[in-house]
C-alpha cells in the first residue's frame, strides 16, 4: 500500500508540472501577436521559443529568411546570435580552467606574451568581465579610418594590438564593454589547446551540450545550410553584410532549439556541468568595491523581481537575446533577421505573461 501510495504522489507531482509546462491558447495567441509585423508579405522575421521546467511550451516562426527567395523563418533556422556569443567563450576559458590549465587571474601576457606591457596588469578576469581597460576594436578602427563596411577580423586586431601603448583605465576600475577582450581570449584558448577556436568550441561545449546546430563562424561570407539572410529597414529592405568577421566576441550561428538546451543548464545543469555554469554566473566587485552586474560572459540582474541571466546581441541586420530566469526555470530565445525586431523588449513581454501573470490551466 505504502509502495502504491508512494507511485500515486510521483504521478500527480509530474502530472502537475507537465500541466504547468503546457501554456493556454489565449497566451499563445498573446505572444503571437507581437510578431504579428514579422508575418507581412515580403517581410524579414525570426524565431521564438519559451522553455519552462525543462520543456518547450511555445516555438514558432515567423516572416521569411530571405527575401530574394522568399525563404520562410522556421523553428529550425539558425541565425547569427551576435553578442550572445560571448558566453560560449567564457565557457570556453571556464573549462580549460577546471581542466588546471589556466587560471583567470592569470596575467593575460602569461598567454600571449606579444602583447604590449600597459604598466598594469590585466588578467583574463578582466576580460570577462569587460574591466580590462583595453580599447575597443570598432573605436581603433575607425580612429584608423576604416569603412563601416570594412572586413574585420581577429587577425587586424592582433596586428593593431601591438602597437597599443596606453589604456582607457586601470583594469578594474571601470566598466566598458568591450569586443577586444573577448576576441583576445581566443587566442588564450587557440595557444593553451594548439587548436583552432572553431573546432575546440565545437569538441568541447556544443557537442557535449547536446547542439548539433551551433558552430563558430569565421568567415562571413560562408554558405551554410538553412541559415537566414538579414536585413536592414522597416517598410523597403536591404540585405545587410555581417563585415565584422571576428570570434570570440561574436559570430555564433545557432538555432532556438540549441539555445533553449544551453539556457536549461543554468537552471538544471547536466550532469558535470554543474560548476562551469555556475562559475558563469561569478560576479567580482569593480577596484573600489561597488559591484558589477557583468559576470562571465553574461548580464545577471533583477527583472520582475526575479533573477536573471541574459545577454542580446546585433550584428548586420540580426538581433538576439536569450534569457534564463533560474527560480522560475523559464529561458526565453528571441532570433531575428529584422534589424528592428527588438528581441529584448518582446522577451521581457513574453516573460511579464509567464512571471507576472502565470498561466492558470482549467
Amino acid at each position: 500500500m505504502k509502495i502504491k501510495a508512494l507511485a500515486s504522489i510521483i504521478l500527480l507531482v509530474l502530472v502537475s508540472i507537465t500541466l504547468r509546462a503546457q501554456l493556454p491558447d489565449s497566451v499563445s495567441q498573446k505572444i503571437d501577436k507581437l510578431f504579428v509585423e514579422w508575418n507581412a508579405p515580403n517581410h524579414p522575421g525570426g524565431s521564438i521559443a519559451v522553455m519552462k521546467y525543462d520543456k518547450v511550451v511555445y516555438s514558432k516562426a515567423f516572416g521569411l529568411a530571405s527575401l530574394e527567395y522568399l525563404v520562410p523563418n522556421s523553428t529550425s533556422t539558425i541565425f547569427n546570435i551576435a553578442s550572445v556569443s560571448k558566453q560560449f567563450t567564457a565557457m570556453g576559458i571556464v573549462l580549460l580552467e577546471e581542466q588546471g590549465k589556466l587560471s583567470v587571474d592569470d596575467d593575460i601576457r602569461k598567454h600571449i606574451p606579444e602583447l604590449p606591457d600597459f604598466g598594469e596588469e590585466i588578467t583574463i578576469r578582466h576580460l570577462l568581465h569587460h574591466t580590462s581597460g583595453l580599447r575597443s576594436l570598432h573605436a581603433l578602427l575607425e580612429l584608423a579610418g576604416w569603412r563601416g563596411d570594412d572586413t574585420r577580423t581577429n587577425a587586424d586586431l592582433n596586428r593593431f594590438m601591438l602597437k597599443q601603448k596606453d589604456l582607457n583605465f586601470k583594469p578594474g576600475d571601470e566598466y566598458l564593454y568591450c569586443n577586444t577582450g573577448y576576441m583576445l581570449m581566443v587566442n588564450i584558448i587557440e595557444n593553451i589547446t594548439d587548436q583552432q577556436f572553431t573546432s575546440w568550441m565545437k569538441a568541447n561545449i556544443f557537442d557535449p551540450l547536446g547542439m548539433p546546430n551551433t558552430y563558430v563562424e569565421d568567415k562571413y561570407n560562408r554558405v551554410v545550410a538553412n541559415n537566414a539572410t538579414s536585413y536592414y529597414g522597416r517598410t523597403e529592405f536591404m540585405r545587410a553584410v555581417e563585415y565584422w568577421g571576428y570570434t570570440g566576441s561574436g559570430n555564433i550561428h545557432s538555432n532556438t532549439d540549441d539555445l533553449l538546451k544551453w539556457l536549461s543548464n543554468f537552471s538544471t545543469p547536466q550532469k558535470g556541468w554543474e560548476s562551469a555554469f555556475a562559475k558563469l554566473q561569478t560576479l567580482d566587485p569593480f577596484n573600489d568595491g561597488t559591484p558589477n552586474s557583468y559576470a562571465y560572459g553574461v548580464d545577471i540582474d533583477t527583472h520582475l523581481g526575479k533573477k536573471r541571466i541574459s545577454h542580446g546581441g546585433a550584428i548586420g541586420g540580426f538581433r538576439s537575446f536569450a534569457a534564463v530566469y533560474p527560480e522560475e526555470k523559464l529561458s526565453i530565445v528571441v532570433l531575428t533577421n529584422f534589424s528592428d525586431g527588438n528581441p529584448q523588449g518582446n522577451a521581457n513581454k513574453i516573460a511579464k505573461m509567464l512571471i507576472e501573470e502565470p498561466p492558470v490551466e482549467k
